[in-house]
């Protein structure tokens, strides 16, 4: 019989002990409805995979212009041997200095076999519009101000919630899934068929691909955001890609496509000035860029008066990003 419940914490195992006051409110409403936020842990609800957990700083629901920063993790290493909840980006948005939100996924409370679960939800709650529900209020203030940044399967939600908020909140990603399907087979299996009453057999054939889309759209969870958009998307985005990742081909280029942009330079595509695609050696693979490759840009493009397609070209090139051009990939929105 399928289980919505977390499976029991082996006992080797701690809950991680965060230095900071934790704070529990019953539902969105209330925690909305407060005029501060004390910076440490916000759980918001209750239940499996239903609560949403934040770490905060800055209380940025309080303040009145961006740049707040939304900090999505990706893939969770070693995932057997590590309890929720996961603030990733916490003490990346710390050093940058704005006000932040690290956002722990709840399905990875469903098992400790799941390592990945993109913020889509479950079969009892669907993260993404919970979410969407939260940070509304930030996205009508602040626009293009509101930061959703992650990397990876962080990245995928970032772009997902891009386009289920109002006013056109701003996205820096890289390397991110764009079509959750197209990921690593046993990532994808492992996920849907903990998180919702899906048969493993239904997704052993050459079609699970096609079973996977049906049963995510029949419980009403968005997995991709190549096509059936339900807003503008953001308003500014940043999009970082490995030149030899797999995500290249995988969900690079069918967002580019799909999404309308064409090339630029080597190795940069746009949509308009303030929506680029830079593929570059930033990284080997699907290695996330460094600390201080990330810190550095993301300050410089939170906090710029320049367009975005301006400041990539500014920094392109640069001895920090010295390499090759004639190395980057080209025709791929041919």
């Amino acid at each position: 019989m399928h289980r919505f419940e977390p499976l029991p914490r082996p006992r080797a195992i701690q809950k991680p002990e965060f230095r900071h006051p934790e704070t529990r409110w019953s539902n969105v409403t209330e925690f909305l409805a407060s005029e501060s936020h004390a910076d440490g842990i916000h759980v918001i609800g209750g239940g499996p995979a239903r609560q949403i957990e934040l770490m905060i700083g800055g209380d940025p629901f309080a303040v009145a212009g961006g740049p707040v920063t939304v900090i999505f993790s990706g893939a969770v290493t070693q995932r057997s041997t590590k309890i929720p909840p996961f603030f990733s980006g916490s003490r990346l948005a710390a050093v940058i200095g704005h006000p932040y939100i690290a956002i722990s996924d709840p399905g990875l409370e469903l098992s400790d076999s799941i390592a990945i679960a993109w913020y889509v939800g479950s079969a009892v709650h669907d993260t993404a519009r919970g979410l969407a529900k939260l940070l509304t209020p930030l996205a009508l203030r602040l626009g293009t101000g509101l930061w959703l940044v992650g990397g990876s399967a962080g990245g995928f939600a970032a772009l997902n919630l891009a386009h289920l908020l109002p006013g056109g909140p701003s996205v820096f990603t890289w390397n991110p899934q764009t079509d959750i399907v197209e990921y690593s087979r046993n990532f994808v299996t492992t996920y849907l068929t903990q998180a919702y009453p899906i048969p493993a057999a239904s997704l052993q054939g050459e079609d699970y691909k096609d079973a996977a889309r049906s049963a995510l759209t029949y419980y009403g969870r968005r997995y991709t955001v190549l096509e059936d958009l339900p807003s503008q998307g953001p308003g500014r985005l940043i999009y970082l890609q490995n030149a030899t990742d797999t995500h290249l081909q995988d969900h690079c280029v069918p967002y580019l496509r799909s999404q309308g942009y064409t090339s630029h330079a080597p190795g940069i595509w746009r949509r308009s000035p303030e929506h680029v695609v830079w593929v570059a050696g930033f990284a080997e693979g699907h290695t996330p860029l460094s600390r201080d490759r990330l810190i550095s840009l993301l300050t410089r493009f939170t906090t710029t008066r320049f367009d975005v397609l301006s400041e990539v070209l500014e920094i392109d090139g640069t001895p920090e990003y010295d390499d090759d051009p004639a190395l980057r990939p080209v025709g791929l929105t041919d």
